[in-house]
């Protein structure tokens, strides 16, 4: 994040004084020492400019810095950045910076021969960018590869795995390496749109947070999902929600089990607690409605190739209890299987949801061995901060609580979906992470809040697609 937060201060005007993250050094991944550029932005800061002009100037008096590569493949001149508006051209130019207002795009693509590159997008006033990156060819890594740095989320890329789409974003520093011995022919092409904000109180389009081609299929299920029939629910029916899995987590001798939410033919979302990123194994089953029938005529079963969970995840708090899932081989899309939309940013208050899930009935009581659904409401956040203010787990903007009398998710439904239906398609709106005891008086079932992680999940999933 080292790199991130050398852009922000670069972008922010403060009086007085320098804006600066709340998170630990020890949290924080590192992508390998700074770029030229972010040597040169921290000693421009060093300096004590705290005025864009300034930091501008400061910037252009080091414009003959050189670049390294990230491979030491030897010293390349990199351009300093131009602090300018957007001109009329759409083809964004190495070393320049731009201001994108609603409706603006520039196109990041290689040119023949292309050794170093580097871009800084800003959106102006009430926007954010989409980049979607159509064509993503490099070779291999060693050669060369593909920096993409944001708000919430950095990460390098490089063979055939490209970013894909990714939304809500506010500043985006994009950097292209190549080392001189590498003689294959690479391409990218990838857009930088600035589109209207969507605000939690306008809304947004279902269709702009999701994987390239998914909206087309995502959130489909029969006319007799979500009905208002886990806790106080009662057994779905087969097929009434295929975007459902359920996750054997293996880690030595011990075997646990998780819901989750299918987002893509390859990808899975569930709660961070659920998994461990090392020694674990994890198997999803896809389209499982009876667990105790070891074969179903509907079922697909593969295994886990990674496991992502959010970097930011505490055990301590639950803060940011989100995983994601890549699958060793594509699910197949059926009637009993398919995936669940991401959601627009909104809060859904007072708004009924569904849970699903193999959980216990009650608190520590029998388990089914059918799939269960239940109906809760979305409860304000206020309150619900209120009832868990004396616990160690955290309420934030990034959790949603949802509850309904002698209604709630219980132990063994952890990681599994929230869900809500949006303009006739099914999004998915929270993951279960927590709650004191099940279904009890005043303590609302606590979600994670997949808006707020959009961004993260899509950066992600460098190959999803459905």
């Amino acid at each position: 994040m080292r790199t991130w937060l050398l852009l922000m201060l670069a972008l922010t005007s403060v009086s007085g004084g320098r804006r600066v993250s709340g998170q630990n050094d020890s949290q924080e991944r590192e992508f390998g020492e700074l770029t030229e550029l972010g040597k040169v932005l921290r000693k421009c800061l060093d300096q004590s400019f705290s005025e864009r002009k300034t930091l501008a100037q400061c910037l252009r008096n080091h414009k003959d810095a050189e670049g390294r590569s990230a491979r030491k493949e030897g010293k390349r001149r990199r351009k300093s950045f131009k602090w300018k508006k957007m001109n009329l051209r759409k083809k964004v130019k190495c070393g320049e910076m731009y201001f994108l207002r609603a409706g603006e795009m520039k196109v990041f693509r290689l040119r023949p021969r292309m050794g170093v590159c580097s871009t800084l997008v800003q959106a102006v006033g009430e926007t954010e960018l989409v980049m979607n990156c159509k064509t993503f060819n490099l070779s291999a890594c060693r050669k060369e590869y593909f920096f993409v740095s944001h708000q919430k989320f950095e990460k390098q890329y490089c063979r055939n795995k490209g970013p894909g789409k990714i939304a809500g974003l506010v500043t985006l520093y994009l950097l292209y390496e190549r080392a001189k011995k590498s003689k294959d022919r690479s391409r990218i092409w990838c857009s930088i749109k600035a589109v209207e904000r969507s605000g939690c109180n306008e809304g947004g389009s279902i269709s702009d947070t999701q994987v390239p081609g998914c909206d087309n299929v995502c959130g489909r299920a029969p006319e007799s999902a979500g009905v208002n029939r886990i806790v106080g629910g009662q057994e779905a029916e087969v097929g009434e929600y295929p975007w459902m899995a359920r996750l054997e987590i293996r880690s030595g001798d011990l075997t646990s089990y998780c819901g989750g939410s299918i987002v893509t033919a390859t990808h899975v979302i569930t709660a961070g607690h659920c998994v461990d990123e090392v020694n674990t194994d994890v198997i999803v089953t896809a389209g499982k409605h009876d667990i105790q029938l070891d074969q179903e005529n509907n079922t697909q079963v593969f295994k886990a190739k990674q496991i992502l969970r959010h970097p930011q995840f505490s055990a301590t708090t639950s803060e940011n209890d989100i995983a994601l899932i890549t699958l060793l081989e594509p699910l197949e899309w059926t009637p009993y299987v398919g995936p669940i939309c991401l959601p627009p940013d909104a809060d859904f208050e007072d708004r009924m949801a569904i849970v699903t899930g193999w959980g216990s009935l009650a608190f520590e009581g029998p388990k089914p061995s059918k799939l269960n659904e239940v109906a809760v409401v979305v409860t304000d956040q206020e309150s619900c901060k209120e009832a868990y203010s004396q616990s160690v787990f955290l309420i934030t903007n990034n959790t949603i609580c949802a509850a309904d009398s002698g209604k709630d998710a219980c132990q063994g439904d952890s990681g599994g979906p929230l869900v809500i239906k949006e303009n006739g398609i099914w999004v998915l709106i929270g993951i279960v992470s927590f709650g004191r005891g099940c279904a009890m008086e005043g303590f609302p079932g606590v979600y994670t809040r997949v808006s707020s992680y959009n961004s993260w999940i899509l950066s992600s999933m460098a190959l999803g697609s459905c």
